[in-house]
C-alpha cells in the first residue's frame, strides 16, 4: 500500500530538478503510480467486511459542463468522507469533458476518471457500477447535486438495517411560481427501516434513482443493469422486485437542476415532444406492476397511479393547448384505461385539481381544459374553499362547459390535501415545571375568518425505535386560544385567514415519565377533524433556539430533567433522570465562587473541581458549600469553566437548579458581583463563565430614527465603559452608539438608523439584518485586545429579549424586531413599515379587491410615478417629474417607493408600495408614469392614462418574440399582452425607426412619442461637466485618475427568479486593476436584479462596487471608458462621446439564445468586440488611441440611433402626455 505513495513522492522530487523532457516522462509515471495506489486502496477497502466505503458514479456529458463544478463540489464536500468517486464521461464530446474534469483529479485523491467512453447515459452508469469497489453505490448526473449529508444519512440507515437500499427525498426544483402548499410526500412522511413492498406499497410512487443508495452486493446479486431499460423507473422497479427489504428516510438526498440546461427564468418546456415515449413507458410500467402485484399481493398500481395522475399527467395536461389531435386522443385513451384499472379509493386520493382536469380530458372538453389551466397559471395553488357536509370543497373558476362535466365529488379535497398544519413559534418555561408552547394550528385551506377552531393537544410516548409506545398513557395539555396577528404573514394563502388559529399549549412537566414524548395536535373546524404530530418551526421566535444554550435541558422541581428537541419535523421532549448532584444557590465575590450543593440520592459530595483549559481549581465541601478561588485568566484562556462534583461514587456534572423563580430563567447567577458568573450549559448543567467585557441584552426598542438597546453587564461594570460602543453591523453598512451605564450595572445605547451612502443625502439605513457587537475604540469584536485575558467582548440575551423577538415595533419609516439565532450575535431586523394587519398574501389580496371594487373618485391633480421596483427615483420618470415641477406645479407628484426614506426629486410625495395608501393612489391618480409594467392584479380605469417610458433602448428581443422563444402558448402570449400593452396610452421610443418593434412585439397600435428619452437629457445638459466633477469627488476619485465603468447585463439563463440572477464576471477585475495600476479606478455596476457580490476585500481606492449607487447617469458622467456587453447602457454612454469596449465571449450563445437582438449587434456596438480580460487591458491602457480608433464609428452610431437626443425630450413628453393641461404662468 505504501510503495505507490513512496514512488509518487520520489518522482515528485525528481520532477522539481529535472529538465523539461525528463519532467514529462516523470509526470506520466507519477500519474500511473497515483492511480495504482488509489485502485489498491479501493480494492482493499472493498474487501473489508465493515467497510463504509461508498462509490458515487458521476455520469458526465458535454451538456453538463456548465453545472459540473457544482455537482462535483457537492460530492467531494460530503459529510461522509469514505468515498470512491468514479466519473464516467459519455457521449461524443469526450475530450471536452475530460478537460473540464482534469482539475478534479488533481484536487481530490478519491476522484477517478474512467478511461472508457460509453456512448450513452445507460452504458455510462453500467460501466461505473461494474467498476465500483464500495460497499454502497450511488448515482449522480453531472448537472445535479447531492446535499451535504445525503451519503451520511443513507449509510446510517443501511448500517442500522442492513437493507438492500435506502430511499431519500428528492428536493422540489425551485420555481418562479412556487406553490404555496407544502409538498405532500406520502412516501417520506416518516422514517421506515427494513420494510418490504408488501408492507409499504406506497414506495412505488417514488421512482427516482439518484435519491437511492444501494448495497453493492445487492446490485450485483440482482444483476441490475440499465442496458435495455426504459429509463430509470425500469431499474427502480427491478430493484423493488429483488429486494428483501429497503429503508425510507425523511432527509433530502438528491437535488435535480432547477431548470433545463441553460434556459432562462420562466422558460416553458413543450412536454408534448415527450408524450409518445412517456405513454409507451407508462403502459409498460403499468403491466409490470400488475404482474408484481400478483406476486406480492399489494395494491401497487393504485399507489403508482395516484403519483402519475397528480404529477406526470398534470405536466401533459398543462400543455393541452400544444397537443395535436392525435396526441390528445392518445392521452385520453391511456387515461381512461388507467382509471378503469384503479380503485375508487385511489381516485379519491388524487388532488381535486387533478380530478377536474382529468374529467375535462375524458369528456373531450379541450377548450374548457385550456381555459381552466390558464386560470390556474398564476394562482400558485391558491384556491377558494368551503366546508360542507363533512368535507372541504374547492371553488374553482369553472365556466359553464366545464361545470357541466365536473361532479361535486371531484371538487372535494382528499384528506391529505387538507391536513392539520401546526407551526411552533415559542417554547418557554412560564412557571415551575410549566412549559408553554405557542402554536399556530389550522386545517390547510380552511378559512378561519368566521370561526375559531377547537384544538386539543397531548404528549405521546415513543420508544427508541421511533415507534409509538401504546403502553404509555398520553399526557394531556391545557390549550388556550390566543389570536395570532402574524398568522397570515408567512403563509402565502390568498383566500384563507388563519389568525384565529393561534393557541398556547401548556404542559405540566412533572406528569412526564422518563423517555421520549412527542406532541400531537388535533384541530377541529365544524365537522372536519385532523390530527398531526408534524410541526414546522418559526425560527424567528424561541422555537428557532431549540438545541442552543437558550433552550437548555431543564431540571424540574419534581426531579427529572427535560430537553426540548426538534427533529424530523416533530416537537419532542426527552425526559431523563437528573444528575445526582444539584446546585442550590451560588454567590460570587470577585474571583471567589461559593456553590451550595445538594445530593439527590443521599450520596456524599466530597469536593468540586473546575477546569478551563490549563487552569484548574478545586475545593472541598463545608456545610454543603464549596468555595472556589479561581486563578486569573491568561492569554487564550477559554471563558467557560466546567464544573464537576466528586462524590463517593465518582465524578458527576452539577445540575442547574430547578426554576420556580423567574430570576433563574435567564440562566445566570452572581451577575454584576465579580469577574465570573454561574450559568448553565445547553445540557442543563452548571458551569462558570468569565464575565469580563460581557453583557446581557434585555430589550431592543424602536424610536424615531434610532434603535434603543437596554442591557446589563454580566460582571463588574467595565472601568472604561465610556470607550465601549454597541455596533450594529449589516451587509451594507454599520452604525454604532455609545454605551451609558447606570449605577445598578444596567446600560442603554442609542443606535442611529441614519447613513449617507456615497456622500449623498442622509437616509434610513438599508432594510437588513443587523448584528450587535461590543466594540472598544472602534476595534471590532474578535480582534486582539490589550487586556491580559485577551477576552473579546461578548453579548448574550435574556429571557425577556427572547420573548420579544416576535413583536414588531413600527414607525412611519421602518418596522423592526429583535433577532437572535444560534451561534450568532443578537441584533435586529428592519423591514418595510407596513402594519402586520396589512402584511401577507391574505391581507394584500383583500386590499387589492377593495381597490378594484371601490377605488374612490379619480384625482385629476394626482400623478403617480414609479421607477423600477421603487428602490430609487431615477430614469425617465425622474426627468418627467422635474419638467412637471417647472410647468405644472399645481400637480401632486406621488412616487411609489419600497422604502419611505428613498430620496425623491424635490416636491415628490413618497407612497409605500403595497400599503393601503399606495393601493388608493394607483387606482385614483389620473396620470400614471412608469418605466416598468403594473402587477398582474391591477386594472386601469377608463379615466386613467398610463405613460410607459421603458428603461432602455430597444435592442434585445422582447414581447412576442421573446415569449415565443420561451415557448409561451398563444393563450399565454395573449394574457401577457393584456397585462402590458393593453394598458398603455402613450409609449416612448428614441427614434421613429424603433416604433415598429413595439408595434410588432406588443401588438401595440396606440400613440408613440419617438423623439428621444427623458432619461438621457442630463447627459446632454450644459452642466454635465460640473456634475461629472462633483460625482468624481463624491466617489473619492482623483483628477488624474481614469475611471473604467464595468456594467455587465442580466443573463436570463443565470436567473433564479424574476428579480434575482448571478452576475457574470468575464472581466477579472483584480487582474485588470493590478495590470493598470493606481492610474485607473474601476466602477462595478451590476444589473439591479443581480445578486449582491460578496466582499472581495478589494482596494476601495481602486475598485468600487457601485451596483447600489442610485443614479446611473452620475456613473456615466464620471467615467472615461466603459466595458459593456449587451446592455442598452451602450446607447446612453455613447452620448458622452467617450470610448467603449465590449467584452462578449458569449456573443454566439447570447445571439442564438432566448433574448437575442432586434437588429445586428455588431452594428450597434461602437467599439472593439473582445473575449478576454487581457484584451480589455490592452484596449483601455491607451484611452486616447482607443478613442481615436473608434471616433468615426461612434459618430456614425449616434447619427443612426440617437439623432433626436437633444436634451429636451422631457419637454416634449410632458407637452404631449399632459396636453389637456395649460402650463401655469
Amino acid at each position: 500500500m505504501r510503495r505507490p505513495r513512496r514512488l509518487v513522492k520520489s518522482l515528485r522530487a525528481i520532477d522539481r530538478r529535472a529538465p523539461d523532457p525528463v519532467r514529462r516522462f516523470v509526470r506520466a509515471g507519477r500519474d500511473v503510480a497515483r492511480r495504482t495506489g488509489r485502485e489498491l486502496t479501493w480494492e482493499v477497502a472493498g474487501r473489508r467486511g465493515d467497510s463504509r466505503l461508498v462509490t458515487v458514479v458521476v455520469t458526465v456529458s458535454a451538456e453538463d459542463l456548465d453545472y459540473l463544478d457544482e455537482a462535483m463540489e457537492s460530492v467531494v464536500g460530503q459529510a461522509h468522507r469514505d468515498l470512491e468517486i468514479l466519473v464516467v464521461p459519455y457521449g461524443p464530446e469526450g475530450r471536452q469533458v475530460r478537460a473540464a474534469l482534469a482539475r478534479w483529479t488533481r484536487s481530490d485523491y478519491a476522484v477517478h476518471i474512467m478511461s472508457a467512453q460509453p456512448p450513452d447515459l445507460a452504458a455510462a452508469r453500467d460501466r461505473g457500477a461494474r467498476a465500483a469497489h464500495g460497499r454502497y453505490l450511488a448515482f449522480l448526473r453531472g448537472h445535479d447535486v447531492l446535499p451535504a449529508k445525503a451519503i451520511r444519512d443513507g449509510v446510517a440507515a443501511l448500517q442500522r438495517s442492513d437493507s438492500d437500499f435506502v430511499i431519500g427525498r428528492v428536493s422540489n426544483p425551485t420555481s418562479v411560481m412556487r406553490s404555496i402548499l407544502p409538498r405532500d410526500d406520502r412516501v417520506h412522511d416518516r422514517r421506515r427501516y427494513g420494510v418490504t413492498l408488501r408492507e409499504f406499497p406506497a414506495a412505488v410512487a417514488d421512482s427516482g434513482l439518484g435519491n437511492r443508495l444501494f448495497s453493492s452486493a445487492f446490485w450485483r446479486r440482482s444483476r441490475l443493469t440499465f442496458a435495455g431499460a426504459r429509463g430509470e423507473s425500469d431499474v427502480v422497479l427491478a430493484a423493488f422486485q429483488h429486494a428483501v427489504a429497503f429503508d425510507v428516510i425523511t432527509s433530502t438526498t438528491y437535488r435535480p437542476r432547477n431548470r433545463a440546461f441553460g434556459t432562462p427564468v420562466e422558460q416553458l418546456y413543450d412536454s408534448t415532444a415527450d408524450l409518445s415515449a412517456w405513454l409507451s413507458d407508462a403502459s409498460t410500467t403499468r403491466r409490470r406492476l400488475r404482474t408484481l402485484e400478483s406476486t406480492i399481493g399489494a395494491a401497487l398500481l393504485d399507489h403508482w397511479a395516484t403519483g402519475v395522475i397528480d404529477h406526470q399527467l398534470q405536466t401533459f395536461l398543462g400543455d393541452a393547448e400544444r397537443m395535436t389531435d392525435e396526441q390528445w386522443q392518445a392521452l385520453r385513451s391511456f387515461t381512461a384505461g388507467l382509471l378503469e384499472a384503479i380503485s375508487d379509493r385511489a381516485w379519491s386520493q388524487t388532488r381535486a385539481e387533478s380530478r377536474v382536469k382529468l374529467r375535462l380530458l375524458l369528456a373531450d372538453r379541450r377548450p374548457a381544459l385550456e381555459r381552466f389551466v390558464a386560470d390556474r397559471w398564476f394562482e400558485q395553488d391558491n384556491v377558494l374553499t368551503r366546508v360542507d357536509e363533512g368535507g372541504v370543497y374547492a371553488e374553482f373558476p369553472l365556466d359553464a362547459d366545464a361545470a357541466s362535466v365536473v361532479d361535486a365529488t371531484d371538487l372535494a379535497f382528499a384528506e391529505h390535501e387538507t391536513p392539520a398544519r401546526v407551526r411552533v413559534r415559542n417554547v418557554r418555561i412560564v412557571a415551575a415545571d410549566r412549559l408553554a408552547v405557542d402554536v399556530l394550528a389550522r386545517i390547510q385551506l380552511v378559512d378561519l375568518s368566521d370561526i375559531t377552531p377547537e384544538v386539543t393537544a397531548r404528549w405521546l410516548g415513543y420508544d427508541d425505535e421511533d415507534k409509538r409506545d401504546d403502553s404509555i398513557e398520553p399526557v394531556p395539555t391545557d390549550v388556550i386560544p390566543v389570536e395570532d396577528p402574524q398568522a397570515n404573514m408567512s403563509i402565502g394563502h390568498r383566500y384563507q385567514d388563519y389568525r384565529r388559529g393561534g393557541f398556547r399549549v401548556e404542559s405540566d412537566l412533572s406528569r412526564l415519565t422518563t423517555g421520549r414524548w412527542r406532541l400531537e395536535v388535533t384541530v377541529r373546524v365544524g365537522t372536519i377533524t385532523r390530527s398531526t404530530d408534524a410541526m414546522s418551526f418559526d425560527n424567528r421566535g424561541s422555537a428557532g433556539l431549540i438545541g442552543s444554550r437558550y433552550q437548555p435541558r431543564r431540571v424540574t422541581v419534581a426531579g427529572p430533567t427535560v430537553a426540548v428537541k426538534r427533529g424530523g419535523g416533530r416537537l419532542e421532549l426527552v425526559v431523563r433522570d437528573a444528575e445526582p448532584v444539584r446546585l442550590v444557590s451560588a454567590q460570587v465575590d470577585g474571583r471567589r465562587v461559593q456553590l451550595r450543593l445538594r445530593s439527590r440520592d443521599g450520596r456524599s459530595v466530597e469536593s468540586v473541581v473546575a477546569d478551563a483549559g490549563p487552569r484548574h481549581a478545586a475545593a472541598g465541601l463545608k456545610d454543603g458549600i464549596a468555595t472556589l478561588d479561581l486563578p486569573s485568566p491568561t492569554v487564550d484562556s477559554p471563558r467557560a469553566w466546567k464544573l464537576r462534583a466528586i462524590t463517593d461514587q465518582g465524578s458527576h456534572p452539577i445540575a442547574w437548579p430547578a426554576e420556580p423563580e423567574p430570576s433563574l430563567l435567564d440562566g445566570w447567577l452572581g451577575v454584576g458581583d465579580g469577574s465570573v458568573v454561574v450559568t448553565r450549559s445547553e445540557y442543563g448543567n452548571a458551569m462558570l463563565y468569565e464575565s469580563e467585557r460581557s453583557a446581557i441584552l434585555d430589550d431592543v426598542d424602536l424610536a424615531a430614527g434610532r434603535v434603543v438597546v437596554r442591557g446589563r453587564w454580566l460582571g463588574a461594570e467595565p472601568a472604561d465603559d465610556a470607550g465601549l460602543r454597541l455596533t450594529a453591523r449589516g451587509s451594507r453598512c454599520e452604525t454604532a452608539g455609545a454605551i451609558s451605564t447606570a449605577a445598578d450595572g444596567s446600560f442603554t445605547a442609542d443606535i442611529p438608523l441614519r447613513w449617507t451612502p456615497w456622500g449623498l443625502d442622509e437616509r434610513l439605513v438599508p432594510r437588513d439584518e443587523y448584528l450587535f457587537f461590543l466594540t472598544d475604540n472602534a476595534i471590532a469584536t474578535g480582534e486582539e485586545t490589550d487586556e491580559p485575558s485577551g477576552f473579546a467582548p461578548e453579548l448574550h440575551v435574556s429571557a425577556a429579549f427572547i420573548d420579544g423577538m416576535l413583536s414588531f415595533r413600527l414607525t412611519d419609516e421602518v418596522r423592526m424586531r429583535p433577532i437572535c439565532k444560534p451561534s450568532r450575535a443578537p441584533g435586529f431586523a428592519l423591514s418595510v413599515p407596513i402594519p402586520v394587519a396589512d402584511s401577507g398574501a391574505y391581507a394584500q389580496y383583500r386590499l387589492q379587491q377593495q381597490a378594484l371594487s371601490d377605488p374612490g373618485p379619480i384625482d385629476e391633480q394626482a400623478v403617480y410615478l414609479l421607477s423600477y421596483n421603487g428602490s430609487v427615483a431615477t430614469d425617465s420618470p425622474a426627468a418627467i417629474h422635474q419638467e412637471l415641477r417647472r410647468r405644472h406645479p399645481e400637480l401632486k407628484l406621488y412616487w411609489g417607493v419600497n422604502d419611505p426614506s428613498t430620496p425623491l426629486p424635490e416636491g415628490g410625495i413618497p407612497v409605500l408600495v403595497n400599503s393601503p395608501e399606495w393601493y388608493r393612489i394607483v387606482t385614483t391618480a389620473a396620470h400614471l408614469v412608469q418605466n416598468v409594467d403594473f402587477p398582474r392584479w391591477w386594472r386601469k380605469r377608463p379615466e386613467q392614462r398610463f405613460l410607459q417610458t421603458f428603461h432602455g433602448y430597444p435592442a434585445k428581443s422582447m414581447g412576442l418574440r421573446m415569449w415565443r422563444a420561451k415557448k409561451f402558448t398563444p393563450l399565454r402570449q395573449q394574457i401577457e399582452l393584456e397585462r402590458t400593452s393593453a394598458g398603455w396610452d402613450l409609449i416612448l421610443t428614441p427614434a421613429p425607426a424603433m416604433d415598429v418593434h413595439y408595434r410588432q412585439e406588443y401588438d401595440y397600435a396606440g400613440p408613440i412619442e419617438n423623439r428621444g428619452y427623458p432619461r438621457d437629457d442630463a447627459l446632454l445638459d450644459d452642466r454635465a461637466d460640473q456634475w461629472r466633477q462633483e460625482v468624481r469627488e463624491r466617489l473619492g476619485i482623483r483628477p488624474d485618475q481614469k475611471v473604467l465603468l464595468y456594467a455587465p447585463t442580466w443573463r436570463d439563463h443565470l436567473a433564479s427568479s424574476y428579480t434575482s440572477a448571478a452576475i457574470v464576471e468575464y472581466l477579472d477585475v483584480d487582474a485588470a486593476s493590478e495590470a493598470l495600476g493606481d492610474e485607473y479606478v474601476f466602477l462595478l455596476r451590476g444589473h439591479r436584479f443581480n445578486t449582491k457580490r460578496p466582499d472581495r476585500g478589494w482596494d476601495a481606492a481602486r475598485i468600487l462596487d457601485v451596483t447600489d449607487y442610485p443614479e446611473i447617469n452620475d456613473l456615466i458622467l464620471a467615467s472615461d471608458v466603459a466595458v459593456l456587453d449587451y446592455s442598452s447602457l451602450r446607447f446612453d454612454f455613447a452620448l458622452t462621446g467617450r470610448p467603449m469596449v465590449f467584452l462578449v465571449p458569449d456573443l454566439a450563445d447570447y445571439t442564438g439564445g432566448i433574448r437575442g437582438f432586434l437588429f445586428d449587434y455588431a452594428d450597434s456596438a461602437p467599439g472593439p468586440l473582445l473575449n478576454t480580460t487581457d484584451e480589455v487591458i490592452a484596449a483601455v491602457r491607451d484611452l486616447k488611441a482607443l478613442s481615436q480608433s473608434y471616433r468615426g464609428q461612434l459618430a456614425a452610431f449616434n447619427a443612426k440611433y440617437q439623432y433626436l437626443q437633444d436634451g429636451r425630450a422631457a419637454e416634449r413628453v410632458v407637452g404631449r402626455f399632459f396636453s389637456d393641461r395649460q402650463p401655469e404662468a
